[in-house]
């Protein structure tokens, strides 16, 4: 006796998509990847920025950080720094000061200077700063007169930096502090107060 329950038609198994069709899960395949794509893209380029912005922090504060160390060991700032000043602090907290944009002193480990060179920081000649940063200005502002103060020696030391990286689009950074000297004018051996006009410091 033949059963009918499980009989089975293959009319359907004979049928395909219509063009219709194929294109609607195209445009949706499409749509997707494309999104998809966008996502991806952004999250590289975020990434991207995120490391670029730690790179230069780090780099910027490692330098600041060995120029506040000999700043505070260090004495006779503007006495060795010579020249006109030349650099300014154009939207520094401090108002409009002008600045040198080199500086010269006696530190823990002798006479250093700290001055600009081709978008980096550099000290008795050795970088500082990495060369995946650009420094675009370096501004060093004195709060004592040469020689005819007895206060410590004060820095204001001005910078802006932004990544080398070109696809970076990472805003420059504004940086400023200040250092002072634990080194007194009164302090510095007696020689060196009469040769730079510290004898009255007492």
């Amino acid at each position: 006796m033949r059963n009918s329950k499980f009989q089975i038609s293959n009319s359907k198994f004979n049928e395909g998509f219509t063009l219709a069709e194929l294109l609607v899960a195209m445009s949706i395949f499409v749509i997707i990847v494309t999104v998809s794509s966008g996502i991806f893209i952004r999250s590289m380029q975020d990434e991207n920025r995120l490391t670029a912005i730690m790179g230069t922090q780090s780099s910027l504060n490692s330098a600041l950080e060995q120029m506040a160390r000999e700043i505070r060991g260090g004495y006779l700032f503007n006495d060795l720094t010579t020249g006109s000043p030349d650099c300014g602090t154009t939207g520094a907290s401090l108002g409009s000061l002008n600045g040198y944009s080199s500086m010269t002193f006696v530190g823990p480990n002798g006479t250093t200077t700290y001055s600009l060179s081709g978008g980096r920081i550099e000290r008795n000649g050795d970088f500082l700063t990495s060369q995946d940063v650009n420094v675009q200005n370096l501004c060093f502002v004195f709060s004592q007169i040469a020689g005819r103060s007895c206060n410590p020696w004060r820095v204001n030391i001005f910078l802006n930096a932004e990544p080398v990286a070109s696809n970076s689009n990472v805003q420059p950074f504004y940086l400023q502090t200040t250092v002072s000297s634990r080194v007194l004018p009164k302090d510095m051996p007696a020689n060196v107060k009469s040769q730079y006009n510290y004898g009255q410091c007492k």
